[in-house]
């Protein structure tokens, strides 16, 4: 346990240091009002990605540490509420986006940043397991390979002298790979999904996922 904790530890300052980079690199490349309109996308869609997540990441550790034998149904159930509640969220969010007159620029780099944030937000419901079975390695493996795939495609994009959209896109594809690659791993390595059972766990999930939204919410 103390081994893998200081592997995590270690991978976490990396993470940091090649976050700090990609950033003082996207800074430099897009200029003061393109960065400006970069981090306020990505900001402001943050927001609601409280709502999509409806505190799933805590109260699925804690039901899955319970229950191991019951993590396919539960993290299926929980990605079946959180489909639901992204159109919802997206469709909220665009409506905020035209009521304060957003600009088409600034309009379409929130949008893809929403697509982005969905994408990261479902993938931490699959995480939540890893945690209950004790695998942090598996998160801080996931972290690390988000942070040096979006590396490997933004570095390139900047060099070329792409822009702020393409930017946006690179950050929803890498987020759109992590998610596809932590659904495999979670079939292969944890539990089968099973999205036949989201009907009958939804209702319980839902309610039970509220305190811990509204916990997060406030945290």
């Amino acid at each position: 346990r103390i081994g893998v904790m200081g592997y995590s530890a270690r991978q976490e300052n990396i993470v940091k240091v090649v976050s700090l980079l990609i950033t003082i690199a996207v800074a430099r490349a897009l200029g003061e009002v393109d960065f400006g309109t970069f981090s306020f996308a990505l900001s402001f869609t943050a927001l609601f990605g409280l709502l999509i997540n409806w505190g799933f990441r805590t109260l699925l550790t804690w039901k899955i540490a319970k229950e191991r034998e019951r993590a396919g149904a539960l993290v299926g159930s929980a990605l079946a509420i959180q489909a639901v509640l992204s159109v919802a969220a997206f469709g909220l969010l665009a409506l905020l986006v035209r009521l304060i007159g957003a600009d088409p620029g600034t309009a379409r780099a929130v949008f893809i940043a929403a697509g982005a944030m969905i994408f990261q937000t479902l993938a931490d419901t699959p995480e939540a397991a890893f945690q209950a079975f004790e695998k942090l390695a598996y998160n801080a493996a996931f972290k690390m390979m988000r942070v040096a795939t979006r590396a490997l495609v933004v570095f390139p994009l900047l060099f070329l002298g792409y822009g702020l959209h393409a930017v946006l896109w690179a950050y929803l594809f890498v987020m759109a790979f992590n998610l596809a690659l932590v659904l495999l791993f979670f079939h292969a390595k944890v539990s089968r999904l099973s999205l036949g059972a989201a009907s009958r766990e939804a209702r319980g999930l839902f309610a039970d996922g509220f305190f811990f939204a509204v916990k997060s919410g406030f945290d």
